[in-house]
C-alpha cells in the first residue's frame, strides 16, 4: 500500500552491452539518516537473464586535488548496508536498504567532499531466458530426500 501511494518515482533501465538487464523504481531520490531507501527491481520484458543482485548503500570522500598527497590518490568509498537476491525466474522483487543514523550526511567544503551512492552489480546468464527452467506452478513443492 505505501508503495503504490508515491507519486514521485524515479525510474532507471540498467543495461548491460547485450540489452536491458532490470528496471529499478527508487520512490524518493533524497533522503534522511534513518530513513529506508525503498524500491522495486523489475526483471519482466528484460533482454538479459539476471541470477543474482547486490545493491550497497556507499559513501564517496573526495579529497579536493589541490590537497592530495599523489595526484593519483582516488577518493575513499564506504559500504555501509548491502541486500543481495536470487532473482532467477522472478518478475520483480523489492529493495529496502536502512540509512544507518551514524552515518555523515552529503557536504561539501573546500577541502573535501561526501556524497552518496548506491552500487549495483548484476550476475546475469549468457543463456536465453526462454531456455532456463522457469517453476509457472505455483502450488509445485520440492521434495528432499536423504
Amino acid at each position: 500500500q505505501i508503495l503504490s501511494c508515491r507519486t514521485h518515482q524515479n525510474v532507471y533501465n540498467i543495461s548491460n552491452n547485450r540489452g536491458r538487464v532490470c528496471r529499478l523504481t527508487l520512490f524518493k531520490n533524497n533522503f534522511k539518516l534513518g530513513e529506508d531507501i525503498l524500491g522495486t527491481i523489475d526483471f519482466d520484458h528484460t533482454d538479459v537473464p539476471c541470477v543474482q543482485y547486490t545493491v550497497t548503500l556507499q559513501s564517496e570522500e573526495n579529497l579536493n586535488s589541490n590537497y592530495r598527497r599523489k595526484s593519483s590518490q582516488l577518493s575513499n568509498i564506504t559500504s555501509f548496508t548491502k541486500q543481495s537476491e536470487f532473482c532467477l525466474s522472478t518478475f520483480q522483487s523489492y529493495l529496502s536498504l536502512s540509512i544507518p543514523l551514524s552515518c555523515p550526511p552529503t557536504f561539501s567544503m573546500d577541502l573535501v567532499s561526501l556524497r552518496w551512492k548506491l552500487h549495483f552489480e548484476f550476475v546475469t546468464s549468457k543463456i536465453s531466458r526462454s531456455f532456463l527452467p522457469s517453476n509457472s506452478d505455483a502450488s509445485s513443492s520440492t521434495t528432499w530426500s536423504t
